[in-house]
């Protein structure tokens, strides 16, 4: 089945012809994303990948379908190695909403966070130590890749993920928000200590600009041959360099600016304007950051024509024509830097692909599919080799 599903996708990706819009690039090579094998796993859902162990090469990944308490463990072959249903209440379920989940490599086990704090399983999904978040009851960010990291600073070990979300005496409509918001959760393991810490930097266009974007999401992951936290928002124009000092305090490096090829913003709104959200959904936005070694991958989506909107907004409010018009057009990027370089001219991904969800090696790399464009019977991922042309 699995030599059937390649063979059909590899058909509908390399026998269409995709829009691309001239530019130019300068000495950039061109590269392309080949795909060269696909995983199948024996469920049905809408699962995403949240982690990757690659010592062992098994998956975790979490179904949506099921607001996220069903979590698989699976391999290379896709097979299912082990299951977890936060739904079955008893000793070993977690309290709150599932925010993140992924390998914890030193002891062969598990990590859970959620909004009841951090839960720590052996190998067979029972609970032997459990972090409580000290402000439960307070809202917790939406984590869009389900993810958090691990590191160690001298003799503290730390976890740095999307959770606390203390207000601030303003609104998201407020410029001031951005001024004083602070987006990620720095969770002390030694100590049990929580604490919130990044907000927007200073050269962040979401305060240097008076014009408000689509509502922010935090995208970050850690560079290990560096020692650095990098971290960028839904629409900003920057990768911001982290790293932390002796106190536990993170010191801003350093910013990247993006030199993305397909990306623009056309919905402009400035401070005080009646936000309209659903002409946001034409524009460009990141939608995940993952690193490896020195190397990382930002996916973002090519903003959309709107021409036949704006000519009559009227279909703005057609929720039909709308959703098929942003189905059949929308497609995924994929922008590359290595040792703070951007490596390649930007790769439009084959039109069924979606954001990476784990990169297997330096060029090779698993997809989630568009479920919107496409729907097998069981879990199917694509993995695909980066080549340049």
């Amino acid at each position: 089945m699995r030599y059937t599903i390649l063979l059909v996708l590899t058909t509908l990706f390399f026998g269409c012809d995709s829009k691309q819009e001239s530019k130019d690039y300068g000495e950039l090579p061109k590269a392309a994303v080949n795909i060269t094998d696909t995983l199948e796993v024996d469920y049905q859902g809408n699962l995403k990948i949240a982690d990757f162990h690659r010592k062992v090469e098994l998956f975790i990944a979490v179904d949506y379908a099921r607001n996220k308490e069903v979590i698989l463990i699976f391999d290379r072959n896709g097979d299912i190695k082990s299951t977890f249903d936060n739904r079955i209440a008893g000793e070993n379920s977690v309290s709150g909403k599932i925010n993140a989940v992924g390998f914890n490599e030193a002891e062969n086990g598990y990590i859970i966070i959620s909004e009841g704090g951090v839960y720590y399983f052996d190998s067979n999904w029972t609970i032997y130590r459990h972090i409580p978040n000290p402000k439960k009851g307070i809202y917790t960010r939406y984590n869009p890749g389900n993810s958090f990291f691990e590191f160690k600073n001298g003799e503290t070990n730390y976890i740095v993920t999307q959770l606390l979300a203390p207000p601030t005496g303003y609104t998201i409509e407020e410029e001031e928000y951005y001024d004083n918001v602070k987006l990620l959760t720095i969770i002390n393991t030694n100590d049990s200590t929580y604490k919130l810490d990044v907000g927007f930097h200073e050269k962040s266009n979401y305060r240097t600009e008076s014009k408000l974007y689509t509502p922010f999401l935090s995208y970050y992951d850690y560079l290990e041959n560096e020692n650095r936290l990098v971290t960028t928002y839904r629409n900003d124009k920057n990768l911001y360099y982290y790293s932390m000092d002796s106190d536990g305090e993170l010191q801003y490096d350093k910013s990247y600016s993006f030199e993305f090829d397909y990306y623009s913003i056309k919905s402009n709104f400035s401070y005080g304007d009646n936000f309209e959200n659903i002409k946001t959904i034409f524009d460009s936005r990141i939608e995940s950051l993952i690193c490896f070694q020195d190397r990382l991958f930002i996916s973002y989506t090519k903003a959309v024509d709107n021409t036949e909107f704006a000519h009559d907004p009227s279909l703005y409010y057609d929720s039909g024509y709308l959703m098929d018009y942003i189905i059949q057009n929308y497609q995924h990027c994929l922008h590359v830097i290595d040792e703070g370089k951007k490596t390649y001219q930007d790769i439009i991904l084959p039109d069924m692909l979606v954001a990476p969800g784990a990169i297997l090696e330096k060029d090779e790399l698993i997809f989630h599919l568009s479920k919107s464009k496409y729907e097998f019977n069981n879990e199917v991922f694509l993995i695909g080799k980066i080549n340049i042309l």
